[in-house]
């Protein structure tokens, strides 16, 4: 003989054995979260996003000038408090002195000027690079249609 096998009642997709203790109601009755069962829905095909012309140099160049600024910023922070010249402040000293060498003699040397000078040349001749990009971009966008 086989034993009757226990109802089934569906709570939000998730088959769950009822006791034999408590009666069976009819899905009429049933709360609306317990008869019913959430569908399996696939994902959404990913869309193909399209960046406008220039996007990648733009940033590239967005990218470039952070880091030359960071570095420009920390070697002025480093020589106006007297930093030692060891370890990653070296290093600091070493690359920010290469990028301010064109400002060097400009303004006595006592006060760390030409870090701040390179810092805004820099970083004007960078936001005109990524204006120039991003008309090229638009010109061989027009000229293209």
């Amino acid at each position: 003989m086989t034993q009757p096998t226990e109802p089934q009642t569906t709570i939000v997709g998730t088959p769950v054995a009822q006791s034999s203790s408590t009666p069976q109601q009819p899905a009429s009755q049933m709360p609306a979260q317990m008869a019913t069962t959430t569908p399996v829905v696939a994902a959404p095909a990913a869309e193909k996003t399209m960046v406008p012309a220039g996007y990648v140099g733009v940033e590239l160049v967005s990218l470039a000038i952070g880091i030359v600024d960071v570095i420009l910023a920390l070697a002025f922070i480093f020589q106006v408090s007297a930093a030692h010249d060891v370890g990653f402040a070296a290093f600091i000293f070493s690359v920010g002195g290469s990028l301010a060498s064109p400002f060097q003699n400009i303004w006595p040397q006592y006060l760390a000027i030409a870090d701040i000078v390179a810092l805004v040349v820099y970083t004007a001749a960078a936001f005109a690079v990524m204006k120039l990009i991003r008309i090229l971009a638009v010109q061989h966008r027009v000229n293209s249609q």
